[in-house]
């Protein structure tokens, strides 16, 4: 359907068809290396066939981006598709399980997105969408595996990672003043915590998060 992903696994036959819509655009991009398999199992994609992803337009800007990589073919390339193709993996994996939460969960989550460049506590959290500070941990801890204020915090690290590569012409210090952080260091070590690595290193080297290095 519109904006859907549908996954084609290695080794695996697939068939896909367009159903209620007279045309289709399909933007494809194929994904491999030595840790594919580890981040297919780490963000649960490893058995999946159709995603509807979070944002339609934002997956096919970053197809659109692969593209115009492999094209140009610059020096460090490849570092800056890795790049790309994990948050592209990371977004999917979040939008599969995101599907699967109760509602309320599902917006809190919303609520954290529209404002990621905040300072959010858990209770204006719980006064916005009426819940109790028990019930909002209770459901982050089965469902998400960690507290609100820790994803919340790890939802604003993933984000920066995307400006880090995609807008050079922001300085670190900027990119963690969109983020709500006053504090540069504080923002850097806050993102090395959840990334593995600097902002910094992040942004020269395209590193791979640390819970896929070999």
């Amino acid at each position: 359907g519109p904006d859907e992903v549908f996954l084609v696994h290695e080794g695996v036959d697939s068939e896909m068809s367009i159903h209620k819509c007279k045309y289709a655009r399909k933007k494809s991009v194929q994904l491999s290396g030595t840790l594919l398999q580890a981040m297919l199992q780490a963000t649960g994609l490893d058995n999946k066939d159709v995603v509807s992803p979070r944002d339609g337009q934002w997956l096919g800007e970053r197809i659109d981006a692969l593209h115009a990589l492999c094209e140009e073919g610059r020096p460090g390339f490849m570092k800056t598709c890795s790049t790309i193709a994990y948050e592209i993996l990371i977004d999917l994996g979040g939008s599969m399980a995101r599907s699967e939460y109760p509602v309320k969960l599902r917006d809190v989550i919303a609520h954290m997105e529209n404002n990621i460049g905040d300072t959010l506590s858990v209770e204006a959290l719980c006064q916005t969408h009426s819940l109790s500070p028990a019930t909002l941990h209770r459901m982050f801890k089965k469902h998400v595996g960690e507290s609100p204020i820790d994803y919340f915090i790890g939802m604003k690290m993933r984000a920066a990672t995307e400006l880090l590569i995609t807008s050079p012409h922001y300085l670190i210090k900027e990119i963690a003043l969109k983020f709500g952080y006053q504090n540069q260091m504080y923002f850097s070590t806050e993102f090395k915590k959840r990334i593995g690595v600097s902002p910094k290193t992040y942004r020269l080297k395209g590193a791979v998060p640390k819970e896929f290095e070999q």
